[in-house]
């Protein structure tokens, strides 16, 4: 056993499996107090699912060979009891760890992040610029960095987001290219229709009456010196 999921679930659910091919379930059903994890932490472990590391797929073989070659001599109330306590030490060993692992995982994530965004912002304008040549900048796969994005805003909408801002900021200058397409461009759209429909999604305006907007406004406060 090589590879593995480790689930935190409650006495109370009912504990459905998938088997597929060479699969082993452990269910483990151990007293709060004999885990040695804090009451808040575990609370927040109940239904999350953890990828077992090489430590914790160690003991679970190493406890499933013991358990089996040994079967014979536990036919006594003391050495049940002896294997209760092994096993519940053993569960609070895999909850520790998991609470580890899952704390350098969060880091992780929140790492490829903030590496995302640089990206994202130094080369926006880059057409060529997507997700998959992101992760392969950050030596990672497509399916790791859409997993740190996940219940966030993803890398395709951030990269869509960042060209439109900048297409804003151009076009709100007096000394802005005057053609739209140009712009398009210039922010890593290869279309500019396309570049038109979703700048009036963003911002409520279509880009030409969003730059005339600015150019108004600008030519006003020019005119009463109030800004």
């Amino acid at each position: 056993m090589t590879r593995g999921t480790l689930r935190v679930i409650s006495p109370a659910d009912e504990v459905r499996e998938l088997f597929v091919g060479n699969t082993h379930l452990f269910t483990l059903n151990v007293q709060r107090a004999t885990v040695g994890v804090e009451t808040a932490t575990l609370a927040e472990m109940v239904g999350q699912s953890y990828d077992l590391t090489p430590l914790q797929a160690q003991l679970l073989r190493s406890a499933a060979g013991l358990l089996l070659t040994g079967s014979d001599e536990l036919s006594t109330a003391t050495s049940l009891v002896g294997v209760d306590r092994y096993l519940g030490a053993m569960a609070g060993l895999l909850l520790r760890t998991s609470v580890r692992s899952r704390g350098n995982d969060l880091e992780q994530m929140e790492s490829i992040r903030a590496r995302t965004d640089t990206i994202i912002f130094e080369q926006a304008a880059d057409p060529l610029l997507s997700p998959v040549t992101i992760a392969a900048q950050l030596n990672i796969s497509l399916r790791q960095l859409y997993r740190a994005f996940s219940g966030t805003e993803s890398p395709a909408a951030r990269i869509r987001r960042r060209r439109l801002e900048h297409a804003a900021e151009l076009l709100a200058r007096r000394a802005a290219p005057s053609q739209v397409e140009r712009i398009a461009q210039e922010c890593g759209f290869v279309s500019a229709e396309y570049f038109s429909r979703a700048f009036r999604r963003e911002f409520g305006l279509s880009p030409r009456a969003y730059r005339s907007a600015h150019r108004d406004r600008a030519g006003a406060v020019r005119a009463t010196g109030v800004d």
